[in-house]
């Protein structure tokens, strides 16, 4: 298994120095709410830099949704205060949710409508042209099914229902809570693909929590992770996969295991498992070091895998860190 990084407990990693910081989209100061007794977010100072794809990180129960609820004033907050745009929340809300986009939770679909006329419905209720339509449900490579009925799309359909119904005001900021949920490999790369052609092309800030850490190192350049409803961190992706330091063990298959580990055993701790060679590294430039030298001994490599990623290191050790909290 992974040693996870090790961090540096003078760091307050929940304000680190962030990428893009010349504006702030969206701003809490000491948001906090609760569920009767129960406290559900303390304190919450979150920053989401203009233009960036912002990942919000937590497990099950620490606080994401809850989050993304009050900022679309789904929820009102006990303490604190939220802006976006520059207009606090409670005072500009017309304003702000006009120029913003949400999926929040399970797709709301009338499911014995088609495409085209759930967002219809959807633009109706919202006084929103029927104009892009046509190019929403293009841009979410719906066409060729939008006259069918919604209950017999796949919840992969489904999903990019829900986020060309979220892109209809053509917004600024777009707000997901879990945009992958239910969507298989070939769904997920999709919906990862889209949602970078649609913060690049327009511009558009996106916020998505997400439990899918694979994805979220693919494509955030800002993170943000929740726990027991405190930030545990909160900067830039580059910061983040730094503090990976500890080691790590990639496994490696090939056509030749044995002359690969005599060829490594000098400079790494490598050691057969079964029909696999499993090494230890401690960087990326490791593992590039040791594909060089087994292809330039003539060794095939089958597979190369890293047992975690530095995302997933640092993650986990950021929520053993704040458990003391």
């Amino acid at each position: 298994m992974l040693g996870g990084p090790f961090l540096n407990p003078n760091i307050d990693y929940t304000s680190l120095p962030m990428n893009n910081t010349d504006e702030i989209i969206i701003r809490t100061n000491s948001l906090s709410f609760s569920y009767g007794n129960q406290k559900v977010l303390k304190e919450i100072n979150l920053r989401v830099p203009a233009g960036s794809i912002f990942g919000f990180l937590g497990p099950n129960g620490a606080g994401k949704s809850t989050t993304i609820k009050t900022l679309l004033g789904l929820l009102h907050t006990e303490a604190g205060m939220i802006t976006i745009f520059g207009e606090e929340l409670n005072s500009g809300k017309m304003n702000i949710l006009g120029r913003t986009g949400a999926m929040v939770e399970s797709p709301s679909l009338f499911e014995h409508l088609n495409a085209y006329k759930n967002l219809e419905y959807t633009a109706l209720l919202r006084n929103l042209p029927f104009s892009t339509i046509h190019s929403l449900i293009d841009t979410v490579s719906l066409t060729k099914d939008a006259h069918r009925p919604v209950k017999q799309y796949s919840t992969g359909m489904k999903q990019r229902l829900s986020l060309a119904i979220a892109l209809l005001p053509q917004p600024e900021l777009l707000i997901l809570d879990e945009p992958a949920n239910g969507l298989d490999p070939n769904g997920i790369m999709e919906m990862r693909q889209l949602l970078t052609r649609i913060n690049q092309e327009q511009s558009c800030t996106i916020l998505l929590s997400s439990h899918i850490l694979s994805e979220i190192e693919k494509l955030c350049s800002e993170v943000a992770i929740i726990n027991n409803g405190t930030l545990a961190y909160q900067g830039s992706m580059q910061t983040l996969l730094g503090m990976a330091t500890g080691k790590e063990t990639v496994t490696i298959q090939s056509d030749n295991i044995e002359k690969a580990k005599v060829l490594l055993e000098g400079k790494f701790e490598a050691h057969l498992k079964g029909p696999n060679l499993s090494v230890n590294i401690n960087s990326r430039s490791d593992a590039a070091y040791i594909i060089r030298t087994l292809v330039e001994n003539g060794i095939a490599i089958y597979s190369f895998e890293r047992e975690s990623s530095g995302l997933e290191a640092s993650f986990l050790q950021l929520l053993n860190e704040s458990k003391s909290l």
